[in-house]
């Protein structure tokens, strides 16, 4: 409890600091990404200890925190900001993408390579196909597609249902760090996130 609240006091003299230099003419619309990447840091670590304090995993914290400081919510990160910190997305995923890869390892894919390789045949079996036609059947309510062809509205499904076959790494990893979770479940889940990431690769190209 005591480090929540240094971390609230923390984050709330970040903000007050900001709202003074922005009376002040001291910073302008694009205050940083230096400024941006340190101010995610402290409301992500603040919003998910009060997430974890409530009950609720840590990454809905991260979530509402990056909600509510982008462009689109208070705008102490401006566009500028959220673009200068591609780098740093690129960077993360990387990352994120090694461990997940480091977690796989053979006795676990002995284990666990039947049921896999069924999930991912059948989700590429039913999910992208499924996805495909019900985006062409909703495709009169999807304003970017109006004017499109029968065969460039047919590809542009077939794009997005590639799309929803992907799965995030990240927050697979995240959950599974945050409840410790071990066993077969947490193997196979593992398992079938870089499983489906290897091969959304390929399928996009042929898409």
């Amino acid at each position: 409890m005591a480090e929540l609240v240094r971390g609230a006091l923390a984050l709330a003299c970040v903000i007050a600091a900001h709202l003074v230099l922005e009376r002040v003419g001291g910073v302008s619309e694009g205050t940083g990404p230096l400024f941006a990447l340190g101010f995610l840091i402290i409301a992500g670590h603040v919003c998910g200890s009060v997430a974890a304090f409530v009950r609720l995993p840590r990454l809905t914290g991260y979530l509402l925190a990056g909600l509510a400081a982008g462009p689109q919510g208070a705008g102490f990160i401006g566009h500028a900001d959220v673009k200068a910190l591609t780098l740093v997305n690129v960077l993360a995923l990387a990352l994120i993408a090694v461990q997940a890869g480091a977690e796989i390892t053979l006795p676990v894919l002995r284990r666990t390579w039947w049921s896999l390789s069924a999930s991912a045949i059948a989700q590429i079996l039913i999910v992208i196909p499924g996805t495909a036609l019900v985006f062409w059947l909703a495709s009169s309510s999807i304003p970017f597609t109006t004017g499109l062809g029968a065969g460039a509205l047919g590809a542009v499904a077939l794009l997005w249902g590639t799309i929803s076959f992907t799965r995030s790494p990240s927050v697979t990893l995240a959950v599974l760090a945050e409840t410790r979770a071990r066993g077969p479940l947490a193997d196979w889940s593992i398992g079938i996130v870089v499983v489906l990431d290897v091969l959304i690769l390929p399928l996009f190209a042929v898409a």
